[in-house]
Protein backbone atom coordinates (compact mmCIF):
# COMPACT_ATOMS: atom_id res chain seq x y z
CA UNK A 1 0.00 0.00 0.00
CA UNK A 2 1.46 3.50 -0.43
CA UNK A 3 0.82 6.77 1.08
CA UNK A 4 1.21 9.91 0.33
CA UNK A 5 -0.46 14.12 0.32
CA UNK A 6 -3.47 14.84 -1.88
CA UNK A 7 -2.80 17.80 -3.82
CA UNK A 8 -5.52 19.66 -1.55
CA UNK A 9 -3.82 18.76 1.66
CA UNK A 10 -0.07 20.22 0.09
CA UNK A 11 -1.70 23.26 -1.54
CA UNK A 12 -3.01 24.01 2.01
CA UNK A 13 -0.46 23.64 3.81
CA UNK A 14 1.32 26.07 1.62
CA UNK A 15 -1.66 28.71 1.91
CA UNK A 16 -1.45 28.48 5.46
CA UNK A 17 2.38 28.71 5.76
CA UNK A 18 2.48 31.54 3.86
CA UNK A 19 -0.95 33.58 4.41
CA UNK A 20 -0.73 33.83 8.32
CA UNK A 21 2.89 34.79 8.96
CA UNK A 22 4.62 38.16 8.06
CA UNK A 23 7.70 36.26 6.52
CA UNK A 24 6.38 33.66 3.44
CA UNK A 25 8.01 30.72 3.05
CA UNK A 26 7.16 30.57 -1.09
CA UNK A 27 6.84 33.00 -3.71
CA UNK A 28 3.93 34.40 -4.99
CA UNK A 29 3.42 32.12 -7.60
CA UNK A 30 3.63 29.11 -6.13
CA UNK A 31 0.83 30.89 -3.65
CA UNK A 32 -1.32 31.19 -6.20
CA UNK A 33 -1.34 28.19 -7.60
CA UNK A 34 -2.07 26.83 -4.39
CA UNK A 35 -5.02 29.18 -3.94
CA UNK A 36 -6.26 28.33 -7.46
CA UNK A 37 -6.16 24.80 -6.76
CA UNK A 38 -8.25 24.68 -3.16
CA UNK A 39 -10.74 27.38 -5.08
CA UNK A 40 -11.19 24.97 -7.89
CA UNK A 41 -11.60 22.13 -5.45
CA UNK A 42 -14.13 23.58 -3.16
CA UNK A 43 -15.42 26.78 -4.02
CA UNK A 44 -13.85 30.56 -2.54
CA UNK A 45 -16.00 30.35 0.38
CA UNK A 46 -15.16 26.76 1.40
CA UNK A 47 -11.74 27.12 0.40
CA UNK A 48 -10.91 30.58 2.83
CA UNK A 49 -12.68 28.80 5.51
CA UNK A 50 -10.60 25.63 5.31
CA UNK A 51 -7.36 27.99 5.02
CA UNK A 52 -8.88 30.13 8.01
CA UNK A 53 -8.35 33.66 5.75
CA UNK A 54 -11.06 35.93 4.19
CA UNK A 55 -11.90 35.17 1.12
CA UNK A 56 -10.67 38.74 -0.05
CA UNK A 57 -7.15 37.64 0.65
CA UNK A 58 -7.60 34.25 -1.51
CA UNK A 59 -9.03 36.47 -4.16
CA UNK A 60 -5.75 38.75 -4.11
CA UNK A 61 -3.46 35.78 -4.54
CA UNK A 62 -6.22 33.70 -7.15
CA UNK A 63 -5.67 36.58 -9.62
CA UNK A 64 -1.70 36.66 -10.08
CA UNK A 65 -1.26 33.39 -12.53
CA UNK A 66 -3.20 35.75 -14.78
CA UNK A 67 -0.63 37.83 -15.52
CA UNK A 68 1.56 37.58 -18.44
CA UNK A 69 4.29 34.38 -18.27
CA UNK A 70 7.23 37.36 -17.92
CA UNK A 71 5.47 38.89 -15.09
CA UNK A 72 5.14 35.55 -13.42
CA UNK A 73 8.83 34.37 -13.86
CA UNK A 74 9.18 37.76 -11.48
CA UNK A 75 6.73 36.36 -8.99
CA UNK A 76 8.44 33.40 -9.16
CA UNK A 77 11.95 34.59 -8.06
CA UNK A 78 10.42 36.70 -5.86
CA UNK A 79 11.98 39.63 -7.76
CA UNK A 80 8.53 40.95 -7.54
CA UNK A 81 7.30 39.42 -4.28
CA UNK A 82 4.84 41.82 -3.11
CA UNK A 83 0.91 40.76 -3.52
CA UNK A 84 -0.75 44.13 -3.32
CA UNK A 85 1.40 45.34 -6.34
CA UNK A 86 1.31 42.40 -8.16
CA UNK A 87 -2.48 41.89 -7.84
CA UNK A 88 -2.95 45.58 -9.15
CA UNK A 89 -0.91 44.41 -12.15
CA UNK A 90 -3.83 42.28 -12.99
CA UNK A 91 -6.36 44.84 -13.30
CA UNK A 92 -4.48 46.82 -16.27
CA UNK A 93 -6.24 46.07 -19.24
CA UNK A 94 -3.14 45.52 -21.54
CA UNK A 95 -0.84 43.07 -21.26
CA UNK A 96 2.03 44.52 -22.32
CA UNK A 97 1.14 47.11 -19.83
CA UNK A 98 1.24 44.68 -17.22
CA UNK A 99 5.05 43.72 -18.15
CA UNK A 100 6.25 47.05 -18.70
CA UNK A 101 4.88 48.19 -14.97
CA UNK A 102 6.25 44.88 -13.64
CA UNK A 103 9.60 46.08 -14.73
CA UNK A 104 8.91 49.20 -13.11
CA UNK A 105 8.07 47.93 -9.74
CA UNK A 106 11.35 45.63 -9.49
CA UNK A 107 13.26 48.98 -10.69
CA UNK A 108 11.42 52.06 -8.90
CA UNK A 109 10.58 52.24 -5.54
CA UNK A 110 7.11 53.14 -5.97
CA UNK A 111 4.30 52.91 -3.67
CA UNK A 112 1.15 51.47 -2.96
CA UNK A 113 -0.67 54.82 -3.72
CA UNK A 114 0.99 55.47 -6.74
CA UNK A 115 0.94 52.02 -8.30
CA UNK A 116 -3.03 52.24 -7.90
CA UNK A 117 -3.21 55.34 -9.53
CA UNK A 118 -0.86 54.37 -12.35
CA UNK A 119 -3.14 51.48 -12.85
CA UNK A 120 -6.44 53.42 -12.69
CA UNK A 121 -4.97 56.18 -15.04
CA UNK A 122 -3.71 53.55 -17.69
CA UNK A 123 -7.36 52.05 -17.94
CA UNK A 124 -9.34 55.76 -18.13
CA UNK A 125 -6.57 56.56 -20.90
CA UNK A 126 -5.96 53.80 -23.17
CA UNK A 127 -4.41 55.87 -26.28
CA UNK A 128 -1.69 56.65 -24.02
CA UNK A 129 1.36 54.25 -23.17
CA UNK A 130 2.13 53.19 -20.48
CA UNK A 131 4.70 55.46 -19.77
CA UNK A 132 3.29 58.43 -20.49
CA UNK A 133 0.84 57.43 -17.91
CA UNK A 134 3.83 56.17 -15.39
CA UNK A 135 5.39 59.97 -16.35
CA UNK A 136 2.07 62.34 -15.73
CA UNK A 137 0.99 60.30 -12.80
CA UNK A 138 4.25 60.80 -10.88
CA UNK A 139 4.37 64.01 -12.12
CA UNK A 140 0.98 64.93 -10.81
CA UNK A 141 1.64 63.38 -7.28
CA UNK A 142 5.03 65.34 -6.96
CA UNK A 143 3.24 68.53 -7.45
CA UNK A 144 1.00 67.32 -4.27
CA UNK A 145 1.81 70.00 -1.30
CA UNK A 146 1.63 68.63 2.29
CA UNK A 147 -0.56 71.12 4.74
CA UNK A 148 0.40 70.73 8.43
CA UNK A 149 -2.23 70.81 11.30
CA UNK A 150 0.48 71.83 14.52
CA UNK A 151 -1.90 71.95 17.80
CA UNK A 152 -0.16 74.05 20.68
CA UNK A 153 -1.24 74.83 24.16
CA UNK A 154 -1.63 79.17 24.39
CA UNK A 155 0.09 80.81 26.69
CA UNK A 156 -1.98 81.98 30.01
CA UNK A 157 -1.73 85.08 29.29
CA UNK A 158 -3.12 84.26 25.51
CA UNK A 159 -1.73 85.13 21.82
CA UNK A 160 -0.77 88.28 21.56
CA UNK A 161 -0.83 90.27 18.02
CA UNK A 162 3.07 90.06 18.28
CA UNK A 163 3.35 86.55 18.71
CA UNK A 164 0.88 85.73 16.35
CA UNK A 165 3.02 88.26 13.84
CA UNK A 166 6.14 86.36 14.56
CA UNK A 167 4.40 82.76 13.66
CA UNK A 168 3.26 84.00 10.32
CA UNK A 169 6.87 85.70 9.69
CA UNK A 170 8.33 82.70 10.34
CA UNK A 171 5.89 80.55 7.84
CA UNK A 172 2.33 79.66 9.62
CA UNK A 173 -0.40 80.55 6.76
CA UNK A 174 -2.72 80.77 8.95
CA UNK A 175 -3.18 81.17 13.05
CA UNK A 176 -6.40 80.67 14.98
CA UNK A 177 -7.07 80.40 18.98
CA UNK A 178 -9.37 78.12 20.32
CA UNK A 179 -10.24 78.38 23.65
CA UNK A 180 -6.52 76.91 25.39
CA UNK A 181 -5.14 76.32 21.93
CA UNK A 182 -3.87 77.97 19.41
CA UNK A 183 -3.78 75.95 15.99
CA UNK A 184 -1.27 76.69 13.43
CA UNK A 185 -1.70 75.79 9.40
CA UNK A 186 1.38 75.89 7.44
CA UNK A 187 3.07 73.96 4.86
CA UNK A 188 6.62 72.21 4.94
CA UNK A 189 8.93 75.35 4.55
CA UNK A 190 6.61 76.59 7.10
CA UNK A 191 7.03 73.83 9.92
CA UNK A 192 10.74 73.81 9.17
CA UNK A 193 10.98 76.93 10.04
CA UNK A 194 8.57 77.09 12.82
CA UNK A 195 10.77 73.76 14.55
CA UNK A 196 13.69 75.64 13.98
CA UNK A 197 13.25 78.92 15.71
CA UNK A 198 11.51 76.81 18.67
CA UNK A 199 14.85 74.93 19.08
CA UNK A 200 17.36 78.19 18.91
CA UNK A 201 14.50 80.69 20.68
CA UNK A 202 16.13 83.35 18.64
CA UNK A 203 12.47 84.98 18.37
CA UNK A 204 10.47 86.10 21.15
CA UNK A 205 7.87 83.14 20.73
CA UNK A 206 7.21 82.36 24.85
CA UNK A 207 6.00 79.18 25.58
CA UNK A 208 4.58 78.46 22.64
CA UNK A 209 8.07 78.07 21.03
CA UNK A 210 9.05 75.21 23.52
CA UNK A 211 5.57 73.52 23.05
CA UNK A 212 5.95 73.64 18.81
CA UNK A 213 5.98 70.26 17.54
CA UNK A 214 3.81 68.49 20.03
CA UNK A 215 0.84 67.38 17.69
CA UNK A 216 1.48 68.26 14.32
CA UNK A 217 -0.79 65.73 11.88
CA UNK A 218 0.27 65.90 7.88
CA UNK A 219 -2.61 66.19 4.77
CA UNK A 220 -2.75 66.30 1.29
Amino acid sequence: MTTGTSPEIQALAIVAASLRRKARPYDLLTISRAVNLLIGRYGLQEAAKRADVSPGMLRQFAVLTSLPPDVQDLLASRELDHVSAASFLARLKRDTDKSILARLLVTKNLTREEIQDIVQYANRNESKTLEECVAEVLSSRATKKRIYLIVMSAPSEGLGQSAAADLRRLGARQVHVQGSHVIIITDEAGKRELARAAKSADVPLSSLASELGASTRGHE
